[in-house]
């Protein structure tokens, strides 16, 4: 007659647990389902990790833009510069490997920056997320560090910073190429 304050309920799969605790959320039970709370963490973090991925995937977009712009405008500040080269022997692929060198070149730097601002940033970015676990839960063993860098970023990064630059300095590389040298010369500075 009295009942029961508390009962622990213990289903047999995942599968099982969300109809189980719809049945028991209709018939006016409270309950805490750790289950429940874990599988919508782990939406959270996935909706949370596309969004990340689609803001880095603009970012790249806007860099790609960025990089395709800076070389178009090199290519027609150095018109004359091309011609000459086209003037004295330069063949179309000597000028082409010119301009995909340059923009490797900026990939390279730009990547090989980007790991060491990263690398900088990650100490105090360390400190705090460390202090932050330390608050959260002191009787925790806690992580030597947040931050890894593991081998194969250190490589990827500069690696793919160099393939997207040279992809996107194509365009305009195959353009310089293509300037006749007659023209290149007559054109005015």
């Amino acid at each position: 007659e009295q009942g029961f304050t508390r009962v622990i309920l213990t289903v047999d799969s995942d599968e099982e647990l969300k109809p189980t605790c719809d049945r028991l959320k209709a018939e006016g039970f409270n309950f805490f389902a750790i289950g429940i709370f874990l599988q919508n963490a782990r939406q959270n973090a996935l909706l949370i990790g596309f969004t990340m991925d689609f803001v880095a995937l603009i970012a790249l977009a806007v860099a790609v833009i960025g990089i395709v712009n800076t070389l178009l405008t090199s290519v027609l500040e150095r018109t004359r510069e091309i011609g000459i080269l086209k003037a004295v022997g330069a063949k179309d692929r000597h000028v082409l490997l010119m301009f995909l060198l340059e923009s490797a070149l900026i990939g390279f730097c730009g990547g090989w920056l980007g790991v060491l601002l990263g690398w900088l940033v990650s100490f105090p970015g360390d400190n705090t997320a460390l202090s932050i676990i330390r608050e959260q839960e002191p009787g925790m063993p806690q992580p030597k560090t947040v931050f890894l860098y593991p081998w194969w970023l250190l490589v990827g990064a500069p690696t793919f910073a160099i393939m997207l630059t040279t992809l996107a300095g194509f365009w305009p590389a195959r353009r310089a190429a293509r300037i006749e040298p007659v023209l290149a010369l007559r054109s005015d500075e």
